[in-house]
């Protein structure tokens, strides 16, 4: 039988998240696995989901599973939206194909 847990935060099976990425103010996202710091535009989102982090649509949390280009680790960066919205996701949105929207 395949082994089918997931991640809790995420959904994604739990086999294919095995790295974290962090949004930095910089505009620069770290690998927690190298880390290395990563030119956001050098980034590829392979997909995301959306989770409500409140009761309304407005507050909203988007996990976004890339790769890192330097230790090849797959990983998930968190991005926020509404109260949840830090300088660090300010800063690296413009550079991501993430839609808040």
């Amino acid at each position: 039988m395949p082994d089918e847990r997931t991640d809790a935060t995420t959904g994604a099976p739990a086999t294919t998240v095995r790295g974290q990425f962090v949004a930095r103010p910089t505009g620069h996202v770290d690998c927690c696995s190298c880390f290395e710091s990563l030119n956001p535009s050098k980034l590829r989102v392979e997909r995301t989901r959306r989770m409500l982090a409140s009761g309304d649509g407005e507050h909203e949390i988007v996990a976004a599973w890339m790769v890192c280009p330097s230790c090849n680790r797959r990983g998930v960066l968190k991005v926020g939206s509404g109260d949840y919205l830090t300088d660090g996701d300010l800063a690296v949105l413009p550079h991501l194909e993430i839609s808040l929207n």
